[in-house]
């Protein structure tokens, strides 16, 4: 290889990725005149360099590495590998398309790109083991002349994980959690070009409800007991009542708008299953002695459990539905609380004593 004065270089941008160069035809007369095939990934920038030059660029992906096989010439034909040598390094230069000025501190290249060459194949491999924030650049060097050399950058194009989404954090109301519905932009991977995830968005819609299906609200609610009570006197969260009717209609306003209260864009509101099983807990008048002497019940709340698993194979239920761009989501809300309840019979064996 003769000495040269004058500086030349070859700049290529490769993206590891899944969608990148289709094809990419053999170049000639001297990187002057060359064409390929276009995708909307592709970064491929060649210039004229004396004594080095590639010729193509194959890619492959085996489901856990991208390789990219780049065949390259030297000039003169008979020139051999002991007459340049090679190297790989992250690029210092500051790029507000990386992912942060600092991406690169402390990370082994090597953890990242792996590279070989073929002296007889006359090919250099290049293995991306995982996606990477900072440019990488692989340098050929002639041994008799440092001005002669070649680099070629190594890009990650960020590839799309999700698109843009509804995502309801719990789709459940669990005890001492909330339900968060947001709208979650394009997400990305990390890497060195390309778009970067949207992260949260504004919804356009966010509404909540109940859907009557086969199944009305009302349908959800037992009775309120009235057999066997002393009188039709009730007392529901500090109120008293004089008709079952009555406790039972504010039960289900008061549950119902609980329910509804529960998802928030914010995570604000906590579902307190102890709240929620209060709001179903009324007393009666079981005896009166020298007053009315009350007992308290909850199965009213064991009852709407039961009933509500069943409304939602019938179409029915509390929903949540959200708009973001052109994407809509509706969601039906379940409840992940203790339905068993803890005693259901009491016998004494007797039902009379005598002294």
């Amino acid at each position: 290889m003769t000495k040269r004065r004058k500086k030349t270089t070859i700049y290529a941008s490769l993206c590891c990725s899944l969608v990148l160069l289709s094809s990419l035809a053999i170049m000639s007369d001297g990187f002057t005149n060359f064409s390929f095939t276009e995708t909307e990934n592709s970064s491929l920038e060649v210039s004229e360099l004396k004594n080095i030059r590639f010729l193509s660029v194959t890619d492959t992906y085996n489901g856990d590495i991208y390789t990219k096989t780049i065949t390259f010439e030297l000039i003169p034909s008979d020139a051999t590998s002991d007459m340049f040598t090679s190297s790989i390094r992250w690029n210092n230069d500051d790029n507000p398309d990386y992912e942060s000025a600092d991406w690169r501190e402390g990370k082994n290249i090597e953890d990242y790109l792996k590279y070989e060459i073929d002296m007889e194949k006359k090919t250099i491999t290049i293995n991306c083991l995982r996606a990477f924030g900072n440019q990488a650049i692989l340098r050929l060097s002639s041994v008799e002349n440092a001005s002669v050399f070649a680099e070629l950058s190594i890009d990650y194009r960020r590839k799309l994980i999700s698109n843009t989404h509804i995502d309801i954090n719990e789709p459940y109301y669990v005890d001492n959690m909330p339900i968060i519905v947001s709208a979650v932009g394009d997400t990305y991977s990390i890497g060195t070009i390309g778009p970067r995830s949207e992260g949260e968005l504004e919804l356009d819609l966010f509404r909540k409800g109940y859907q009557q299906g086969k199944v009305s609200i009302d349908d959800l609610f037992g009775d309120i007991i009235t057999t066997g009570i002393y009188s039709s006197v009730y007392r529901y969260q500090n109120e008293k009542y004089y008709s079952a009717e009555s406790v039972r209609r504010e039960i289900s306003l008061n549950v119902t708008t609980y329910i509804n209260s529960i998802p928030t864009t914010d995570g604000s509101v906590l579902f307190s299953a102890d709240k929620f099983k209060s709001l179903f807990t009324y007393e009666f008048v079981a005896y009166h002695t020298t007053e009315d002497v009350y007992q308290s019940t909850s199965d009213l709340y064991y009852t709407f459990l039961d009933r509500y698993e069943e409304a939602l194979t019938q179409e029915s239920g509390f929903y949540i539905e959200a708009k973001c761009q052109d994407i809509t989501s509706k969601t039906f809300l379940s409840f992940k609380l203790d339905a068993t309840e803890g005693l259901i019979d009491i016998n004494l064996g007797e039902d009379a004593i005598e002294f």
